[in-house]
This record gives structure tokens, sequence and C-alpha cells, in this order.
């Protein structure tokens, strides 16, 4: 019996699509004896790898580790073609497939040849962000990975929140910074007192504005110079120092 819950990913498509079929496995080896050899057997029991786990094949573990990945800025194509069949690329590469003989060496050999033509075309780069690769993936009809595909949108989710939170801040802070640049160069220019504020205050800076081409309306320059003071008013009232 199959050890189901030690098969990889790439393994189970493999028994799905080869296992009841009796036509020959053809791929291009070169000059690799072994690989030839493997080439003209059949893909059932008299196989050599047909009941090796993936673990047995490679020597270790080659499911790919989605929360390492999916965290990745970006994804070489070699790496993507693995992680596309759910494989750890430093385990599943193609120098570890070439001339082997198993069946997944073919499927693997031609997902990595679409890539590559792809990456030469300029459809791909060198470096792809994840969901680039993906996008780029199912539209050629290849599958992917669920499993990583999820777990990217995730990443990318909790990136996108984390960024936000940052833009907040930044933004708060860029205000307050505004809003002392307003009581500031009003208190200096204008001799400005939030606390006995001349009524035709208003209007002078308008008159000033409007002679250097800046148009603002009355309204609006007493809200911002109503929260600047509301704000920051303390600072030149008491004469504090902002930290």
């Amino acid at each position: 019996m199959i050890n189901i819950d030690t098969l990889t990913m790439f393994y189970l498509a493999l028994l799905q699509l080869l296992r009841n079929t009796s036509s020959h496995f053809t791929t291009n080896t070169g000059t690799n004896t072994r690989g030839s050899e493997m080439e003209s057997l059949y893909w059932d029991e008299s196989h050599p790898y047909f009941y090796m786990t993936g673990e047995e094949f490679y020597g270790t573990d080659p499911q790919s580790d989605r929360e390492y990945w999916s965290r990745a800025a970006g994804w070489t194509v070699e790496e993507a073609i693995a992680l596309s069949f759910g494989c750890e690329p430093r385990v599943v590469n193609w120098p570890a497939l070439k001339g082997t003989g198993h069946p997944f060496e073919k499927r693997y050999a031609e997902w990595r040849s679409l890539a590559i033509r792809a990456r030469h075309m300029g459809q791909l780069k060198e470096f792809n962000e994840p969901e680039v690769f993906i996008q780029w993936a199912k539209r050629q009809g290849m599958s992917f990975d669920p499993e990583l595909e999820k777990a990217v949108r995730t990443s990318n989710k909790a990136a996108k929140a984390t960024q936000a939170r940052e833009d907040d801040h930044l933004n708060s802070k860029s205000r307050q910074s505004l809003l002392k640049l307003v009581i500031g160069l009003v208190t200096a220019t204008y001799s400005y007192d939030h606390q006995r504020a001349r009524t035709s205050i208003v209007r002078e800076i308008k008159d000033d504005l409007d002679r250097v081409g800046i148009k603002l309306d009355e309204d609006t320059i007493r809200k911002w110079l109503a929260e600047a003071a509301d704000e920051f008013g303390y600072l030149v009232t008491t004469g504090q120092k902002d930290s």
C-alpha cells in the first residue's frame, strides 16, 4: 500500500494522471543511461519509483515551506515552478530531476520551459512578485498549489494592513507638523494671539495669499487657523518647546 499521508502534491497528481495509463513515458535525457532505461518502463508496479514517496525519492520532505515562501517579496522563475507543484525549491529543482527518468521530470520540464520562454519575452522577470507569477501561471492553464496561493493572499492582506497603519501614523504626524507651521508663521508674521485674535486677520492672510497667486477662501483659512490654534496654540502662549 502507498502511504497517502506522506505523498507530496506532485506525486498525487502523477498517480492520478499516469497510474492507469499503458503508454510509455518519453522525454529527452541526452546521454544519461539510467534515465533512458527508466523511460522504457511502464508507469505501473514494475517501475522502480512507483511506490516511492516524495521523501524516499528526494531523501527529505519535498513539500514547500508555505509560510516562508508566502512572505518572500519575490520568486525566481526556477523557484516559482517548484512552488507551483507545492514543492520546496531548495529540494525539488531541475538539477535534482533532470535525467532521473521519473515521470514528474517531463511535466516539470514542460512548465519550466514555458516560464523560461515567458521570461525571455518579457512576460516574466527573473524575480517576480508571487501574485504576478500565480496570475501568469493561471493564464497558461497551469495549476498552482492552492494552499500556497491562499497563504500569499493572507500575507498580502497583513502587509497592506500594516502599511495602512504606518500611513495613518505618517499622515497624523504630517498634519501635526503643518498645523505647527501655520500657528508659528501666523504668530510670527501677523502677531497673532489666538486668545485675543483680531477679526481682520483672516482677511489680511487672504489678501497676502492673493498677491502671490494662491487662492484660498476665508472660510478655509479660518478653519485651519482655528485648528492650529486649538491644538498647538499653547506652545506659543506658554513658550513650551515641542519635544
